[in-house]
């Protein structure tokens, strides 16, 4: 099965504290941005990547990709003000483009071969999916005053990650309505949900996180590091 990717990594990560965004920095002999390429770039039956960049460091970071240009499978699409507008660009810059495509968050390196196959099987069954892994601890729901009012059933409740992985007709026209009606979602699940079709869920890893914070960074070198340690990368 055929698939394209879109990697969004557009932010300039303020929440980090850094003058260079968290993409570009160093992670384990490459950078960010980099290992989430080699993952998918590992997968089976790809056949382009958009990776989405902010639009005012293109050039300045545009070298990292140069070592790609032989697969002839990867290029760069400035991104938009949003996540949402970002993955709408990565979209349309898809002229041509596989049944299905498959969104992932370029600050998620540690995604493993597994899920991204799992995601694309997936969303060739139905319309498509979510990756996402079970919550385990107590869910409380607290009033503005901080008082605890009652505890969440967490049997149904889930932590959403990515990839998010759909039939390109699908998103497409999803994200096209989104624009026209003025719709902004928090994620391309909820987006496709909004329009009425039905998505559903993959098992993800507790390992595939978002890094947003420093603390976050520290904890994703030292799984890099035990990953490869156990001959696991």
């Amino acid at each position: 099965m055929t698939f394209d990717a879109i990697i969004v990594a557009s932010g300039e990560g303020r929440r980090f504290s850094c003058d260079v965004p968290k993409q570009f920095l160093e992670f384990g002999g490459k950078t960010v941005i980099q290992t989430t390429v080699d993952a998918f770039l590992s997968c089976e039956g790809l056949r382009r990547i958009a990776v989405v960049l902010p639009p005012l460091r293109m050039n300045e970071f545009s070298y990292l990709f140069d070592e790609y240009k032989n697969t002839g499978k990867l290029f760069l699409v400035a991104g938009g003000k949003t996540r949402q507008e970002s993955v709408y660009n990565g979209l349309c810059a898809l002229t041509e483009h596989e049944p299905v495509v498959c969104i992932h968050d370029g600050v998620r390196p540690l995604i493993e071969k597994s899920v991204i196959m799992d995601s694309v099987n997936e969303a060739y069954k139905g319309d498509g999916c979510i990756t996402a892994v079970n919550v385990a601890d107590t869910v409380r729901y607290v009033s503005n005053e901080g008082v605890c009012v009652k505890t969440v059933d967490r049997d149904n409740l889930v932590f959403v990650q990515t990839p998010q992985t759909f039939k390109y007709d699908i998103i497409a026209e999803s994200h096209k309505k989104a624009v026209c009606d003025g719709f902004s979602a928090t994620d391309d699940g909820e987006l496709v949900m909004h329009y009425g079709y039905k998505v559903t869920r993959v098992m993800g890893k507790s390992t595939n996180i978002k890094i947003t914070t420093q603390g976050d960074m520290e904890l994703a070198r030292y799984l890099l590091s035990t990953r490869r340690e156990n001959g696991e990368y």
